[in-house]
């Protein structure tokens, strides 16, 4: 099991902790733990989760940290957090983030279902 750390986070997406603190980077992490949670139907805990949750997490949080720190948008972004659905941008690497966030959840939820 691992935690997430905020600079884990940032790395993701070039940012510093001047960029987005740490109490606004775990806030973001703990966000997206219930994301990843709710889509494999089981509590997620960002301070204590498996190798590949704690992947999904991180990708999440970099794409919330990402919007925050340039204000909020995206020219030609549009992403669905909650659906973990990223579109067309100039920003490859979040489009990146969101794919692989998505892979990993999906693979989390086969193994879900096929333990219950």
């Amino acid at each position: 099991m691992v935690a997430v750390v905020p600079s884990e986070i940032r790395e993701r997406v070039d940012l510093t902790e001047v960029d987005v603190p740490d109490a606004t980077v775990l806030r973001f992490a703990k966000t997206a733990a219930l994301t990843v949670g709710l889509e494999i139907e089981k509590t997620v805990d960002y301070t204590n989760c498996s190798e590949e949750a704690a992947e999904a997490i991180k990708n999440i949080a970099a794409v919330y940290c990402k919007c925050k720190a340039s204000g909020g948008s995206f020219s030609g972004l549009n992403f669905r957090i909650g659906d973990l659905a990223v579109d067309e941008s100039d920003e490859e690497n979040l489009h990146f983030l969101m794919n692989e966030a998505q892979r990993i959840i999906d693979k989390l939820r086969a193994l879900h279902v096929g333990s219950a």
